[in-house]
């Protein structure tokens, strides 16, 4: 697709903008950070120590304040993103990689985790390193990317053992027995690093703490019995999965049209055995079953796809993309007129605020509406690049 790079830019922009200016308003939101600096009540502070080093070796070269704990993590965030982009350009090519970014940066959730010292950032971005270069081992079998691999599955584990665990265990069986050169992931030493960190992890040697996450298996302790692990995919005192499906869903509202249509595609695909759809959907099993962010990046890659399609002849999905654009180009409104509506009738102050920032939102998804009319990928990819942002940037 031509000016891809454009739009790269545009949200790299944005996106640099939000993390800059969230970083430094523990106001708007104290995150997991409160834990460790006393302001709320919790349990201990048991984020992996490296995470922490970086955080108040920050704080001893610009001082003691919050913005400058979070400030490594505004660099572990760009870093994320050069990661997919290195390994994304070989296995997704060049225009596909960038408009992924695009709608990652774009993602809700992505911005909401990556100006906060959360757990969340940390173990999407070793899990993605390891995901993304185990699928290159599988076309290459290139020992630097094996070990790349483990070195990630490594550093996954240690933030948080059982997500990772979950998620990497998920990944790695669908690949194994599903992949047409799945034979070669049959080896002994990813093997050892999940059965020790099994065993660490149950024996309290491996920190994890939810508390310290926004979204994470819910559990608490060592040495868990087998109804307590039950309990973790519940929800129980935490997410259930219900919640988290919708918070996924919402985090790309902007971009629902192609993400409907990017689904219904994975679905299609998947049953003729297309490769890029099983590995899709091995992402999306081991996101939603450690509860992680992961499935925000398989999202993208989805609605990727499809705005590389949307202006190719004979593109099966057209209608569905209007249809779920026009969908939530209702939904959105009727949203920001309940919540003005509710503001007003309680009397509560800036409702009008709430106003503006609703129509900065809407504002541009009706652009991108007429946008997949005009057949015009300026408009259909503007349009909800800006409505992401606008409302995010405004708060």
């Amino acid at each position: 697709m031509k000016n891809h790079r454009i739009y790269l830019g545009l949200a790299l922009f944005f996106f640099l903008l939000l993390l800059i200016g969230r970083a430094g308003k523990p106001e708007l939101y104290a995150g997991p950070e409160a834990l460790l600096f006393g302001w709320e009540q919790g349990p201990a502070y048991t984020f992996p120590a490296i995470a922490r080093a970086f955080g108040e070796s920050a704080q001893s070269v610009l001082g003691s304040a919050l913005w400058a704990f979070r400030f490594p993590v505004l660099f572990l965030a760009l870093g994320l993103l050069l990661l997919i982009s290195s390994l994304g350009r070989v296995l997704f090519g060049e225009s596909r990689k960038n408009l992924l970014l695009v709608v990652l940066m774009s993602s809700f959730g992505l911005q909401f985790v990556s100006w906060q010292f959360s757990g969340d950032l940390w173990l999407l971005t070793a899990l993605i390193g390891y995901g993304l270069l185990t699928l290159l081992y599988l076309k290459r079998r290139a020992w630097e990317q094996l070990l790349g691999s483990l070195l990630f599955l490594a550093l996954a584990l240690w933030i948080a053992w059982l997500p990772a665990l979950v998620a990497s265990l998920v990944f790695w069986l669908m690949l194994r027995f599903f992949h047409p050169f799945g034979k070669c992931l049959t080896a002994w030493y990813p093997l050892l690093l999940w059965l020790g960190s099994l065993g660490l992890g149950l024996w309290a040697y491996l920190p994890y703490e939810p508390a310290v996450f926004f979204l994470a298996l819910p559990w608490h302790g060592a040495r868990a019995t087998f109804p307590e692990f039950l309990e973790v995919f519940t929800g129980k005192g935490h997410w259930g999965l219900g919640p988290y499906l919708l918070v996924q869903l919402a985090a790309l509202l902007p971009w629902f049209g192609f993400l409907a249509a990017g689904l219904y595609e994975l679905f299609v695909n998947l049953r003729r055995g297309e490769e890029m759809s099983l590995v899709a959907t091995s992402f999306l099993l081991a996101g939603f079953l450690s509860f992680g962010l992961l499935p925000q990046w398989v999202f993208a890659l989805l609605i990727a796809r499809q705005l590389e399609g949307y202006v190719q002849k004979n593109y099966p999905y057209e209608n569905l993309v209007k249809g779920f654009a026009i969908l939530e180009l209702v939904l959105s409104f009727a949203l920001v007129f309940v919540a003005v509506f509710l503001g007003a009738m309680a009397g509560s102050g800036g409702f009008g605020s709430l106003a503006w920032k609703g129509l900065l939102w809407w504002g541009p998804s009706v652009v991108g509406v007429l946008g997949l009319f005009m057949k015009k990928p300026g408009m259909y990819i503007g349009g909800p690049l800006f409505a992401a942002f606008l409302g995010s940037l405004t708060v």
